[in-house]
């Protein structure tokens, strides 16, 4: 069954050091077995907030994503930037 990842995370106004991270995700997101797309979205009244809507084929591709070490390198130097953890909500499609 697909499922859809909601993806939240804190971002500085300034981008500088983060954005090249971001790229580096989403592009190695794209490899994965299951990954349908995704779409980031902005705050209107808080620009430091930052979802993202990621579409899954299953659970199973989503958990393979969040367990690989490439993620999880990835997640923590941008974590480690903004200051915070970025937290996951899976729901499944209807």
């Amino acid at each position: 069954m697909r499922v859809k990842v909601i993806i939240l995370r804190k971002v500085p106004e300034d981008m500088g050091k983060l954005e090249p991270l971001l790229i580096k995700l989403r592009a190695v997101c794209l490899e994965q077995k299951g990954y349908l797309g995704g779409e980031t979205l902005i705050n209107a009244e808080d620009a430091t907030e930052c979802l993202v809507v990621s579409s899954w084929d299953n659970l199973e591709a989503w958990n393979s994503w969040l367990a690989s070490d490439t993620r999880a390198e990835l997640q923590g130097k941008i974590d480690e930037l903004v200051g915070e953890p970025t937290r996951y909500q899976v729901y499944y499609c209807a």
